[in-house]
């Protein structure tokens, strides 16, 4: 069976540390526990094979000690849950946050292919990723390490290589899309720039925008329609509310 992947890039600023109890409780462990198998009787779900990679960034401020640390993988979902439950936040998170820089790194977790239409169809609900974001994004284009899209003889090859391009967090964003990687979206606050990128990466996909909003009304919780296993996790937890429009302010 095919390895399913989900990459996690946690704002690691100490205001995310403040509301980081209920993220990782209401949200991110059901996920990661349907994802892996496991629903709410402990019968097996979704099954197969995990990835399960964590990476964090942190602020543009001077009392940052990191834009974005080493990523961590693992197949073991006991060892990703004591990862997330151990986080340490710091940096006094009133500056924007670098989310190009871990949106990037998050992209680059991912093992690239060429793909034409069957290889698309393939990676389509396997590979995902969960930005979780307490503060707005830096919003200029910066220097960030991306992967390469490329059309060769009809076929488009998705981060072969990579390159050092400018881009804001929106342009990373819209990368998710062409290298078939879902993008949700989890923050404690209504922050529109943080709707904005999601939409950049979920532009393609007709209907509504899957809005998921549950316990924590106050919450933002954007799901890709193209991560089903999380839109049932949510479901069979009695997290999620009817999904409606939300249009970017």
């Amino acid at each position: 069976m095919s390895v399913k992947q989900l990459v996690i890039a946690v704002d690691g600023t100490a205001e995310m540390g403040f509301y980081w109890a209920p993220i990782l409780s209401d949200y991110l462990v059901k996920i990661i526990r349907y994802l892996c198998g496991q629903n709410l009787t402990g019968q097996e779900a979704s099954g197969g094979r995990v990835e399960l990679s964590l990476v964090m960034y942190n602020s543009h401020g001077p009392y940052s000690g990191f834009l974005t640390q080493d990523s961590r993988t693992t197949r073991s979902m006991g060892t990703f849950l004591q990862w997330l439950s151990a986080i340490s936040f710091s940096g006094d998170g009133y500056d924007d946050l670098a989310i190009a820089e871990g949106l990037a790194d998050a992209l680059l977790m991912f093992p690239r292919h060429p793909h034409g239409t069957q290889t698309q169809q393939r990676l389509l609900g396997r590979r995902h990723c969960i930005l979780v974001a307490a503060s707005n994004p830096f919003p200029f284009p910066i220097p960030v390490h991306l992967p390469k899209i490329q059309n060769l003889q009809g076929a488009q090859i998705s981060g072969a290589t990579t390159e050092f391009s400018l881009a804001d967090p929106n342009m990373v964003a819209k990368l998710f899309t062409q290298c078939c990687v879902s993008l949700s979206v989890i923050s404690p606050k209504q922050l529109p720039k943080l709707r904005e990128i999601y939409n950049s990466a979920n532009s393609n996909l007709q209907g509504e925008n899957s809005l998921v909003n549950g316990m924590n009304p106050q919450f933002l919780i954007l799901i890709s329609k193209n991560f089903p296993e999380a839109h049932a996790a949510l479901n069979e937890y009695n997290v999620t509310s009817t999904p409606s429009i939300q249009n970017p302010v």
